[in-house]
């Protein structure tokens, strides 16, 4: 064949390669084997550009490189013709680092042996002869042991996509038999080239014959049986849902609806019409159907019958308007789930009475951890984050000390019962005397201690003064007899007797012991000692 028609074959299959390459890649989200089929084509385009310099009169060193460098575009058509047929084969593959590192083994091995076919010429050889010139090519083992390795990986790839075609159904079929029938283009293309060029003589034109199959796949997996393929898909889906699917055109009339919602409506409607289309929907499901929508979807729970409870997604059809043109309605019995819900919310509301229960009960067992058990009062404990509360508040606080006078002279003529009663009409009596915001506690035995927040010293000792009088106007019948019983006061108020916690109670028992050592039944202040 002339050198130049041939060249310009050659530059239409390229061009024709990368055009395809491109809309193959535009399409590589929707279609599995796009991305593959766009490599193939790339690679193709690459081929035949490289391969169009060796049908120009040009010299054989730059002849022989173009064919070389054109290998590269080789090696990738077959790997990306391969990848192509495994993604048609099985739509769910996508090639991993192990598939690419794989296919690049022999590719790789391949191009080496072209890179250094000048040392040992077992790839190739080729030569000028005859007049005009025409280029000859002599093919060496490794060139034949690379197309041996080349028709294996294509004839895989040709195992796969039979093996789908008598998987697939009818209208797969038909896209497998195109994709199946133009594979065998180039194979037979190919080998009638090899047979041909026995003598050195003729050209490959393998190229030539990809870029056809090339443009058959493109047709077959984007256009053939793509239609009518999408709608049975789809319409497989929708009969086979769970969901009860219903659809309302905008006159509120049931058009069509799947089998799972022709069985919900008999659940719904017992009685009911066995055809429901044409009629309107709010009497067939319910008026919430045809209730307004803000925006484009709404969502409803109902509840047609006590223990039935559906979940409707109301979605409006807009025509190109904008305006409503239909309604589907996608229903799904929550039944089980809103039981499940409400035994959840039993348990909850269990639960959260049983701890309600727990938590009183711990208030309980602490608020005993911090009484005293005989008075009722609040125990040392207590009192000490007491009074240190009150000091971090940084106002003035007045501690008073108070204890029984003669209280073992009590216990050993009358009996401990009845000092223990003494011990709970004190308590009484101090509880009585305090102020919101006070603290009464016992300190131990018979002694007591208030914690008056607020309170400077000359308030505290006129408090003090109406306890001991309180104290000493009970009349306490122990054993029948009545028996009267007195109390000192102990006062120290900050920041003049002290700081803390423990200067305030050490400088107002100092007082207590004053008061003692005066005679009994007086209140002294922490501050007379300091300026005695």
């Amino acid at each position: 064949m002339p050198q130049l028609p041939l060249f310009a074959l050659y530059v239409v299959s390229a061009l024709v390669s990368v055009a395809v390459a491109g809309l193959a890649w535009q399409r590589r989200r929707a279609t599995p084997a796009a991305p593959a089929l766009a490599a193939t084509m790339a690679s193709l385009a690459w081929w035949s550009a490289c391969w169009s310099l060796a049908h120009l009169p040009l010299p054989l060193e730059v002849q022989s490189r173009a064919t070389e460098v054109g290998f590269v575009g080789v090696v990738g058509t077959v790997a990306s013709a391969f990848c192509m047929c495994r993604s048609v084969a099985d739509r769910g593959w996508r090639p991993g680092r192990r598939t690419y590192a794989l296919l690049a083994v022999e590719p790789a091995l391949a191009l080496s042996a072209v890179a250094t076919n000048d040392l040992h010429r077992l790839f190739v050889r080729q030569w000028h002869e005859g007049d005009p010139a025409e280029l000859h090519t002599w093919l060496g083992p490794l060139f034949l042991a690379h197309t041996a390795y080349s028709y294996s990986v294509l004839a895989v790839g040709l195992v796969l996509l039979a093996r789908s075609w008598l998987q697939a159904p009818g209208v797969q079929r038909r896209q497998v038999s195109s994709l199946l029938v133009a594979s065998v283009v180039p194979i037979v293309g190919n080998a009638a080239s090899l047979v041909a060029s026995h003598d050195g003589r003729s050209a490959d034109h393998t190229p030539l014959f990809f870029t056809v199959t090339g443009v058959v796949a493109w047709w077959a997996l984007t256009r053939q049986g793509l239609m009518q393929l999408v709608p049975v898909a789809r319409g497989q889906v929708v009969e086979t849902m769970s969901d009860a699917v219903l659809v309302v055109d905008a006159q509120g009339l049931v058009l069509d609806l799947n089998p799972a919602g022709r069985a919900m409506l008999r659940t719904l409607r017992p009685h009911g019409p066995v055809d429901v289309v044409g009629l309107p929907a709010a009497e067939v499901v319910s008026p919430a159907v045809m209730a307004p929508v803000a925006g484009r979807e709404r969502r409803e729970l109902l509840e047609p019958r006590p223990g039935l409870h559906l979940d409707l997604r109301i979605s409006l059809l807009l025509d190109g308007r904008g305006a409503e043109a239909g309604r589907v309605v996608v229903t799904r019995d929550v039944s089980e789930e809103h039981a499940r819900h409400a035994e959840l919310a039993e348990a909850h509301r269990r639960l959260r009475e049983q701890l309600e229960v727990i938590e009183g009960l711990r208030a309980e067992l602490a608020e005993e951890v911090e009484r005293d058990s005989l008075t009722g009062l609040h125990n040392r404990r207590h009192l000490e984050r007491a009074l240190d509360a009150a000091l971090e508040g940084g106002g003035p606080v007045a501690v008073l000390v108070v204890d029984v006078d003669h209280f073992k002279a009590v216990n050993d003529t009358h009996g401990h019962p009845a000092g223990d009663a003494v011990l709970r009409g004190l308590a009484q009596d101090l509880v009585e005397g305090a102020r919101a915001g006070d603290t009464v506690a016992r300190w131990g035995g018979e002694e007591f201690v208030l914690v008056l927040p607020g309170a400077a010293a000359a308030q505290a000792v006129r408090r003090g003064e109406r306890l001991r009088r309180q104290c000493a106007r009970r009349v306490h019948v122990l054993g029948g007899t009545p028996v009267r019983v007195t109390a000192s006061v102990g006062v120290a108020a900050s920041p003049g007797a002290g700081a803390t916690a423990a200067a305030l109670l050490d400088a107002a028992d100092r007082a207590l012991y004053a008061a003692k050592a005066g005679g009994r039944d007086r209140v002294v202040d922490a501050a007379a000692l300091v300026a005695a």
